[in-house]
């Protein structure tokens, strides 16, 4: 995770879990975490809707240059990526650790955007895995944000597009998602990570 939100959402839903695997999203409190609120959307666990979006923060909507409620976020990625998105939310949902992954969107007559994705599971009435928190955080804040709608979401850059700190990275890449999960991190308790085999290729 290189955004510092990542981090301090990461820290703030370790918190709220205590000792249990994922915390219940009745515990969210909206005023805690106000002032990430533009970058964050919660998701409800029904893949047969490509994962509906229940709520979005401002941020994120002005991304897309519209409202995003009742929105499939699955939808909001590139066709050929989006069975890709949702089994890597069906794994997160599953898990007990945050995942993270760099995005790009690309916007018209724009440079490419970098974005990091955090991801978070929680409980919901006594249900493990049934929303999602998600942040989509922009790792610079360009001035056309809310004027120029981005395109659909991608793990790969458009190479043909791509600024030239990108080129490099996306000729490196491989064509497959990479998604990191978070046990590594200073949490309280023994976690074990999800593991994305057939997203990662091994």
């Amino acid at each position: 995770m290189n955004h510092q939100l990542a981090h301090d959402l990461v820290a703030y839903w370790d918190r709220l879990r205590d000792d249990a695997a994922q915390p219940d999203r009745r515990a969210l409190d909206l005023a805690q975490i106000r002032r990430w609120l533009p970058w964050i959307a919660m998701l409800d666990a029904d893949e047969d809707r490509g994962f509906p979006i229940r709520s979005a923060g401002a941020g994120i909507c002005s991304l897309f240059g519209r409202e995003l409620l009742g929105t499939s976020f699955a939808a909001l990625w590139r066709l050929t990526e989006r069975a890709a998105v949702s089994e890597m939310l069906d794994c997160a949902l599953a898990g007990t650790v945050p995942v993270s992954s760099p995005v790009y969107a690309e916007p018209r007559d724009r440079a490419l955007l970098e974005l990091e994705l955090l991801v978070l599971p929680f409980a919901h009435r006594g249900h493990q895995g049934a929303r999602a928190l998600c942040a989509l955080m922009p790792s610079t804040l360009p001035s056309w944000i809310g004027l120029i709608p981005v395109g659909p979401l991608s793990w790969q850059p458009v190479v043909s597009e791509a600024p030239a700190h990108l080129l490099t990275r996306a000729s490196a890449a491989a064509h497959t998602p990479r998604f990191s999960t978070h046990s590594n991190l200073p949490l309280r308790s023994s976690l074990v990570p999800c593991t994305f085999s057939s997203l990662q290729g091994v």
